[in-house]
């Protein structure tokens, strides 16, 4: 931060400062989180990858609100790791994070529809543009937990755990309500096309 101060007195122009945080309660509870956000611009809340290859089950990888149903530490959500970071930073200095890629899994067992089920093989990182090929093969059927706020595709074998503009819907109308500094995604190169990213900025 004092070198980018120095900086501005040098080119005349200011300059931003921000780092990308967990959104786990181990992280605030050993660092120092509040003197961090006193030097930085913006905290970043990485606000997905709940799940992934290292869970036991399918699940949704970011999801805004907690479904009881959810088998792992009996869930979580961009809701509750928000809150933790809002109890002891102004709602301004907070980004919240969401994906523009999918997780998934195969050989899923068919019940609930893939959803909080186990697995038989992990699915790298899907990019948005993959999922709408996915959906628009028809092999897929896309369903919603309107707890959780998040969508999903399955097959009867694959599960896919995403985020669309439904989805994101809710999570712009959560910031404004929230007061928090805004959204950032992970990452451009998976929505080449820019669909979600314009769609989250036509909500400002």
């Amino acid at each position: 931060r004092d070198m980018l101060l120095n900086l501005s007195e040098t080119t005349g122009k200011n300059y931003s400062l921000s780092v990308a945080v967990p959104a786990s309660p181990w992280f605030l509870q050993k660092n120092h989180v509040v003197a961090v956000s006193k030097i930085v611009d913006h905290l970043k809340v990485m606000s997905y990858d709940y799940y992934g290859s290292w869970s036991s089950t399918t699940g949704h990888h970011a999801n805004l609100y907690n479904n009881p149903k959810d088998p792992a530490w009996g869930g979580w959500s961009t809701d509750q790791a928000i809150k933790l970071y809002l109890n002891v930073v102004p709602p301004e200095k907070i980004l919240l994070g969401v994906p523009f890629y999918g997780r998934g899994w195969k050989g899923v067992k068919n019940e609930n529809n893939g959803l909080f089920q186990p697995y038989k093989e992990s699915i790298d990182a899907i990019s948005w543009d993959g999922i709408k090929k996915l959906i628009s093969s028809g092999k897929f059927k896309r369903y919603w937990d309107d707890v959780a706020k998040a969508p999903y595709l399955f097959d009867g074998d694959t599960f896919i755990t995403y985020m669309d503009k439904e989805a994101l819907e809710y999570v712009i109308d959560y910031v404004k309500r929230n007061r928090l500094g805004g959204i950032f995604a992970w990452e451009y190169a998976h929505d080449m096309k820019g669909e979600l990213l314009e769609y989250i900025s036509s909500k400002r």
